[in-house]
């Protein structure tokens, strides 16, 4: 069938048996016009008058297959030099780079999607490459520090002299080693985790933040933590939830000077359905320019490790019908979480 043929193959074909019908209905047209004005009769139709009629229509039928051909080539070029285009994406050949093309119509529409499809696939491929050098640097630094402390303690040479000492920074290294594990098999196990709302439930939040700030108090003594608001039942996954706020937390505790403050209340604009969760410290305020990539996969501050801790905190929490966003504070840096109520009984 035609549709096996290439594109602009089919368009010629039609464009041709479409134009060349065209004409036909045309010469009959005249025809029909010519007899009921009395111009053409029956005594002047001859083989001559029909072999010119069939002169006409074969010359206005070659003449409409070469130009459907040539409008053919016209509109397919664009597509051809799209599809070359998309074979060179495919095998990630970005040169040349493309540009914008000055079109509005359909073919200009595509173009211009595709130049954007190609300039998104540039930058994830770039914070890819940046990513995988993180994670080679962040994972092989814990590695030869528990190597060099396993090997130290064999041969009895301890840090600070004491061995409880070396022991504890292999503990702090492992346990570092494995939060990044927990988070790369959280990014893998998005699908599955973000797929399903079944595991959802009432979650008393305050119950929640004293586990959270207990954590994280009770191995940091240069940081005060205040827990305050109200408490609300949150609808939810309460591991997932306990993820997303542990690790604006564990950011926090990166650049805090002094203390971290937690405090929940009422979303004033729908008190009934969702409760606010602010989350504060005095580091250095965001510069303006990061504030909206903040949650973008792989962005890492100067003391982060592999960018993945806030990316997976705002896709849980726009999982669960949320929202989440940080801002300057007059001099401190808050972290805002807008989550979602149990729905009360009865």
């Amino acid at each position: 069938m035609c549709k096996d043929k290439p594109l602009s193959f089919q368009i010629w074909v039609v464009t041709s048996i479409m134009n060349s019908l065209t004409v036909l209905v045309c010469l009959l047209v005249l025809l029909l016009v010519l007899r009921s004005c009395g111009m053409l009769r029956m005594e002047h139709w001859n083989s001559e008058t029909a072999g010119a009629l069939v002169q006409v229509f074969l010359c206005a039928v070659i003449f409409n297959i070469a130009a459907a051909k040539r409008i053919a080539d016209t509109l397919i070029r664009p597509v051809r030099q799209v599809e070359q285009r998309m074979q060179k994406i495919s095998r990630k050949e970005w040169e040349p780079a493309l540009s914008s093309v000055d079109r509005q119509d359909e073919i200009g529409n595509l173009f211009n999607t595709l130049v954007n499809m190609q300039n998104s696939l540039i930058r994830m491929e770039e914070e890819e490459e940046f990513f995988l050098q993180s994670v080679s640097h962040g994972l092989k630094t814990p590695i030869m520090v528990i190597k060099n402390c396993c090997q130290a303690l064999r041969d009895q040479i301890y840090i600070n002299d004491s061995e409880e000492a070396t022991i504890q920074v292999i503990e702090e290294e492992a346990a570092g080693l494995e939060d990044s594990v927990r988070k790369f098999l959280i990014i893998n196990s998005f699908d599955y985790m973000l797929g399903k709302k079944s595991d959802f439930m009432e979650i008393r939040i305050q119950r929640m933040l004293r586990g959270i700030v207990d954590r994280f108090s009770a191995g940091n003594q240069q940081l005060s933590f205040t827990l305050s608001g109200s408490d609300f039942d949150v609808w939810g996954n309460a591991e997932l939830l306990k993820t997303a706020i542990t690790n604006i937390v564990e950011n926090a505790t990166r650049y805090a000077n002094s203390f971290i403050s937690i405090s929940a209340e009422a979303d004033d604009t729908d008190p009934q359905g969702y409760m606010l969760l602010y989350i504060k410290n005095d580091g250095e305020e965001i510069d303006d320019d990061i504030l909206s990539r903040f949650f973008d996969k792989y962005h890492k501050g100067n003391k982060g490790n592999f960018g993945l801790g806030l990316y997976i905190t705002k896709k849980i929490v726009e999982f669960h019908e949320g929202e989440v966003w940080v801002e300057n504070d007059c001099g401190y840096v808050r972290f805002a979480l807008r989550l979602k109520c149990a729905p009360q009984a009865g």
